[in-house]
């Protein structure tokens, strides 16, 4: 899985570099990419995967892309994926408790009808994560001849998320026998974003930065202890940098 994730941002980039003999960021066309420090602000996400790691959290790497065309002085829009991925799938949190119709359900998949409380303790948590968006920028202040102030733009994105997560441990009824195990899966969960940007652009480069909020509204299953299924929403803080280039 890493190796593909890397393979695929390392096409992209050379996608996106390729761009860089053109004129300015300020034509019609534009690529580019940028790096993302992620918070996501769920509790029963963040236990487990935040933008700087702590002794539960994971560290988690945002690699985002951009596609666009601007349709006039004041409006542009673009095709923006990205990749939020675990850089490392080692788990240094506590144990934590799940409750469960059955204990043992990653064995049998056949639910008591009882709840019971169980413990789990994680060696490995890994989420990767692929937002495809299309977002629309509005530039409130081009027609002003401010040069500085042209940069600044509202956006709003609007897509899907394509969500895999998968955990690796011991687990079972608290104050019971732990038994090992590994489970993995995955879902789509529609996603919106909306941003406040700046841009700042000179001959054929442009430099950006960019502060959203992430919606990802999760439907609750309980089935798995993964936190996709159990968190209402996988919902970020974004705090975002980017390089741009014109064709």
């Amino acid at each position: 899985m890493k190796k593909i994730v890397f393979t695929v941002v390392l096409i992209l980039f050379c996608v996106s570099a390729s761009f860089s003999q053109r004129v300015a960021w300020g034509d019609k066309y534009y690529a580019g990419f940028g790096f993302s420090l992620d918070f996501f602000t769920n509790s029963d996400v963040n236990y487990y995967y935040n933008g700087i790691g702590t002794n539960n959290a994971q560290s988690v790497s945002d690699i985002n892309f951009s596609f666009g065309v601007n349709l006039n002085r004041h409006f542009a829009v673009e095709f923006a994926p990205a990749f939020v991925f675990t850089p490392s799938s080692s788990y240094g949190g506590g144990p934590f408790n799940y409750w469960d119709d059955d204990p043992y359900w990653w064995y049998d998949d056949s639910p008591t009808g009882t709840a019971y409380q169980n413990t789990y303790t994680l060696s490995n948590a890994y989420l990767f994560a692929i937002p495809l968006n299309l977002k629309l920028k509005y530039y409130p202040l081009k027609n002003y001849g401010n040069d500085f102030g042209e940069g600044l733009n509202l956006n709003l994105s609007l897509g899907a998320m394509y969500i895999y997560e998968s955990f690796t441990g011991t687990g079972g009824p608290t104050g019971g026998i732990a038994q090992p195990f590994s489970i993995s899966g995955s879902t789509w969960a529609p996603d919106a974003v909306l941003g406040l940007g700046y841009n700042y652009y000179w001959n054929n480069t442009g430099l950006g930065f960019d502060v959203n909020y992430r919606f990802v509204p999760m439907s609750l299953s309980r089935k798995s202890p993964l936190s996709y299924a159990n968190a209402s929403n996988f919902n970020s803080l974004n705090f975002s940098l980017y390089i741009g280039f014109a064709f």
